[in-house]
């Protein structure tokens, strides 16, 4: 046997022994339903809303294992600041699978409207989780549309690590 046929032997053996603690990167969308309860007062010739977020999501065209498709419950706390043409909202939710297992998410936004009919783009970052979800990190794009009050969709398109 050569030298460098047992190197290369070698090398595909920790190759393949280092993909088993290696995750898998994947994607997945999803598509949301949510109720909002939020507190409105006026801030600084603006508006500023603080409160909930609470419906459900049916997770489609996983490509992963970490995120399997299936419907899951949404709970978020948000706080949206709109100034003049200026929007600042960010929501952390909890989103949780029917076996129990958590994942958590970060929504940011700064364009767009909080009206009826109106909406925009914003950046999610999933930050980790429970059970499966466990060590789960990705980045996400979003739109979401306001409907008549108090509902919301949202369609999410998501790429995990």
């Amino acid at each position: 046997m050569n030298i460098k046929f047992a190197i290369n032997c070698l090398s595909l053996t920790g190759l393949l022994l280092l993909s088993g603690w290696v995750h898998a990167a994947g994607s997945h969308k999803s598509s949301a339903i949510l109720m909002n309860d939020y507190e409105v007062m006026d801030w600084n010739g603006g508006t500023l809303m603080v409160g909930t977020l609470s419906g459900a999501a049916e997770i489609y065209g996983s490509q992963s294992s970490q995120m399997p498709n299936g419907s899951v419950m949404i709970n978020c706390g948000v706080r949206i600041l709109s100034v003049g043409s200026d929007l600042d909202l960010i929501s952390n939710c909890v989103q949780k699978d029917l076996s129990g297992d958590e994942f958590y998410t970060v929504a940011e936004r700064k364009a767009g409207t909080i009206d009826t009919g109106g909406g925009g783009d914003g950046i999610q970052t999933i930050i980790g989780g429970t059970g499966k979800y466990q060590g789960v990190t990705g980045k996400c794009t979003y739109t979401v549309q306001f409907l008549e009050s108090p509902w919301i969709t949202v369609e999410t398109s998501c790429t995990t690590d």
